[in-house]
């Protein structure tokens, strides 16, 4: 199974709310857009005569979430889609009144007039003007205002000052507005650099500051930003891994960020097993200096031995630890199970799969509302990786929702497969589609199922194969 990467970049407006930031989903994308290439070439050996706007079509094909079917009668569970969407909180959010741009202009022309071109009352003034030329879509003359404001703060405040934080981050804002991702990622370096010179490297404020780096990281490597892409992986990585050690150091490993930050490595881990051709094709040297940028990682690494299978198994038996003493049989230690269990599945690894599948069943089997837990936990199959909210909304969600507002069509196919007690999926079948679906989409979603390994069912402590499992994959392209 293959995962996805960003080779097609995010529509430039969506990019900028990434940064506020379970399933196949992030593994999805990477084998549709490999299928979809695939498909094209195919179908150009048996029709030539196909327009350049067919062609884009399938270029740019994305599959979302499949959403389980459950029965003929229950038809499909609909997911419940927010129409608060994040652009639409964003527009609501700016729709607060901002300083009027005639005004602004004048009371900046008399502070300069008075007390010079470096008054720092300036600043705060400029970053207003930015704003308001950024409320209009003016990028290239925030850019430069926010720029100006920056200069001033740092020499009146000093290089190193926090107060400068605000406007890096609005000048990330502006050039992924632009498409300068080039220039968004100098200021996302500078957020960090700034703030650990500041706090230290094992200070708990650095944790949100590793948390947001690592997010860019990976919404880097899914736009193919960058010489060498493979860099953005194994950074994000380093990056998870380092804010779990901070976690640790600070407030214990019973603190929910250690948890979810080692999950947030695993799935990171796995999309470095995934690209383990562009890391290896990337200088050494290369990542090293991602060492000496990014320590407090809580493993000593050797950067030319960067896998993803040890990195992502280290995450989650520590996972499954920090649960073992005192809340074991507990919701949170089967949870844990069952992700490191997913793991084995993962790679190939069934025995190793079947034993924490049967201790985490057990455990299940030891609760009050056991028949409940069951059904919901191993009583249907699910599409692996499962491990991290975060990877799926940079690598599924932010990825459909950009290309739903510049789609030219979208739909759906309903498929039924079974799952063997490996997670591998056989006999499937094409249920229902949309209409005039094209052969080539049809291909590619086959190709992406089959690639896709499924947590399997599990009965009496044994993953068992499990028949006429139906799931609805919406596409958009």
């Amino acid at each position: 199974m293959m995962s996805r990467i960003a080779r097609q970049v995010l529509p430039l407006h969506l990019a900028v709310l990434i940064l506020a930031w379970p399933l196949l989903c992030f593994s999805q994308g990477r084998s549709a857009q490999e299928n979809v290439s695939q498909d094209v070439e195919e179908s150009a050996q048996t029709s030539e005569s196909e327009s350049s706007s067919t062609d884009f079509i399938y270029q740019t094909l994305i599959f979302d979430t499949p959403v389980p079917l459950r029965s003929e009668a229950d038809g499909l569970l609909e997911p419940e889609h927010d129409q608060a969407t994040p652009r639409r909180a964003a527009q609501r959010a700016r729709q607060a009144p901002l300083p009027n741009l005639q005004n602004l202009q004048q009371t900046i022309s008399e502070i300069e007039s008075e007390g010079g071109p470096w008054e720092l009352n300036l600043a705060e003034n400029l970053a207003s003007l930015a704003e308001v030329y950024e409320q209009q879509g003016a990028y290239e003359e925030a850019i430069d205002t926010y720029t100006r404001a920056m200069h001033i703060s740092r020499v009146n405040l000093g290089l190193n000052s926090l107060n400068h934080i605000p406007l890096a981050e609005r000048l990330v804002n502006a050039h992924l507005a632009l498409g300068d991702w080039e220039g968004a990622d100098q200021y996302q370096e500078y957020l960090y650099y700034n703030q650990r010179r500041a706090y230290g490297e094992d200070d708990p404020r650095l944790v949100p500051v590793l948390h947001r780096l690592a997010n860019w990281k990976l919404s880097s490597f899914n736009a193919g930003y960058g010489d060498q892409i493979a860099l953005n992986l194994v950074s994000a990585l380093r990056l998870y891994q380092a804010a779990s050690n901070i976690v640790s150091i600070n407030f214990g490993n019973r603190d929910e960020r250690y948890v979810k930050y080692l999950r947030d490595t695993a799935g990171t881990a796995f999309l470095v097993s995934r690209y383990r051709g562009l890391i290896e094709s990337t200088p050494m040297t290369e990542f090293r200096v991602i060492q000496e940028r990014y320590p407090g990682s809580y493993r000593a690494h050797n950067a030319a031995f960067v896998e993803g299978y040890e990195e992502g198994l280290d995450a989650l038996e520590r996972v499954v630890a920090a649960y073992s003493e005192e809340q074991a049989g507990s919701i949170e230690h089967v949870t844990a199970l069952i992700h490191l269990a997913d793991w084995y599945l993962l790679f190939d690894r069934h025995r190793s799969a079947h034993e924490a599948y049967s201790e985490a069943y057990a455990a299940l089997v030891g609760q009050e509302n056991r028949d409940e837990l069951l059904t919901a936990v191993f009583g249907s199959v699910k599409p692996l990786p499962d491990f991290s909210d975060e990877i799926d909304s940079i690598f599924v969600e932010a990825n459909v929702k950009g290309r739903e507002l510049v789609a030219r069509a979208s739909g759906h196919v309903d498929v039924e497969f079974d799952v063997t007690p490996y997670g591998t999926v056989v006999d499937l079948q094409v249920l229902a589609e949309g209409d005039e679906v094209d052969a080539r989409i049809l291909s590619s979603l086959r190709r992406l199922v089959r690639s896709t390994t499924f947590r399997p069912v599990v009965q009496d402590g044994q993953p068992v194969r499990s028949e006429s499992n139906r799931f609805r994959y919406r596409y958009v392209y």
